[in-house]
């Protein structure tokens, strides 16, 4: 049995999909730290430009150039490389404009079961758990903060908006 740290998200996880906001990921550093005091055992896996791999305190970088151009045949290779990568759990971390949804859907296509991230609007299952955002204008490191304490996996002043429980049609 995982032990949940919101309705949805274990904490027991062996290996953790970490996706950056498009800006980057120099405001994840502080989350990451909350990250890895919450599931030191975790292998932490990013998903993003493996130049970003050197700012962040990441086990392993898994390269996103499929998505820069969209080619289905690189989309397909992505897949199978995060699917290869046994991924347990997804974080997915958006700058305020930004959608989780096409990571979170890239993760479920490889079979990760749990994917988290911002969702303002019904998605299905693709993100499982969802939480609501934020207030606007909560940016960078606080923005990814917030998403961490809804998961029960941070450690802010922020008040925190607890995970929508959501079906998961995720693949078994």
């Amino acid at each position: 049995m995982l032990d949940a740290a919101a309705p949805g998200f274990p904490r027991s996880v062996d290996r953790l999909l970490v996706v950056p906001p498009a800006a980057g990921c120099d405001a994840l550093m502080a989350p990451l730290r909350h990250v890895r005091s919450a599931m030191p055992r975790a292998t932490l896996v990013l998903l993003g430009d493996p130049a970003l791999g050197g700012c962040v305190d990441v086990d392993e970088v898994v390269p996103d150039r499929a998505l820069a151009h969209f080619d289905l045949a690189d989309l397909s290779g992505l897949i199978a490389e995060l699917a290869a990568a046994r991924l347990a759990a997804a974080l997915v971390f958006t700058d305020e404009r930004e959608s989780a949804f096409e990571a979170a859907y890239l993760a479920y296509l490889a079979g990760v079961r749990v994917r988290a991230g911002f969702a303002g609007e019904f998605g299905g299952g693709v993100l499982a758990p969802a939480v609501a955002p934020p207030p606007a204008g909560t940016v960078g490191a606080a923005r990814h903060l917030f998403l961490l304490d809804a998961l029960g996996l941070g450690a802010t002043a922020t008040p925190a908006v607890k995970a929508r429980p959501s079906c998961d049609d995720s693949a078994s």
